[in-house]
């Protein structure tokens, strides 16, 4: 009788680790997904910055184009 008594402790000490690895797993799956979608998150907004980098370098880009065709246009009709 003993015997059983230790195969059902034993089985119960089982089943109670079961469950515990059971709900690591759930949390470290969780955890997982969070790390997956904070990973997408980060790629979006790199794109985005780099997205307005490059507006911002288009519009410096134009004002100095800008600026060097008045000074152009200036010297070129200031000499007739």
């Amino acid at each position: 009788m003993s015997s059983n008594t230790e195969i059902s402790d034993i089985n119960s000490q089982l089943i109670q680790k079961r469950k515990r690895n059971n709900i690591q797993l759930n949390a470290i799956d969780e955890k997982n997904n969070l790390i997956i979608t904070r990973a997408r998150m980060l790629q979006i907004a790199e794109e985005n910055n780099i997205y307005k980098q490059k507006i911002l370098f288009t519009i410096v880009a134009l004002i100095f184009t800008f600026i060097i065709l008045m000074i152009f246009i200036y010297s070129y009709f200031s000499k007739k």
